[in-house]
């Protein structure tokens, strides 16, 4: 994982691996496990989450979902192709994630 401090994260993986890594952005949000099969969850240490949409590399949002604030929310992308996708949490804090 390459992080530039803004909580933007690059995630690299090896073709053929489904969970091999556990990555978080910073230290307010977590992406676990990374990459995944599209079955994921969300953890925040500093504030709750509201909202989560997550757009594909052409920026177009495939997911979209409003949370009570918890501080976990479960994310199911099993219907999204492979590849990698822009989660956007509270529209502040974002990872990149892969789906193989």
């Amino acid at each position: 994982m390459n992080c530039d401090g803004t909580g933007h994260g690059t995630y690299h993986s090896k073709p053929g691996r489904n969970i091999s890594t556990n990555s978080s952005v910073g230290s307010a949000i977590k992406v676990l496990p990374n990459p995944n099969n599209g079955m994921f969850t969300l953890n925040i240490t500093n504030d709750d989450i509201r909202n989560v949409e997550v757009y594909d590399m052409v920026g177009q949002k495939v997911f979209e979902n409003v949370y009570n604030s918890p501080q976990q929310v479960a994310i199911d992308l099993r219907k999204l192709n492979a590849g990698n996708y822009l989660v956007r949490v509270n529209s502040s804090l974002s990872a990149r994630i892969i789906k193989q």
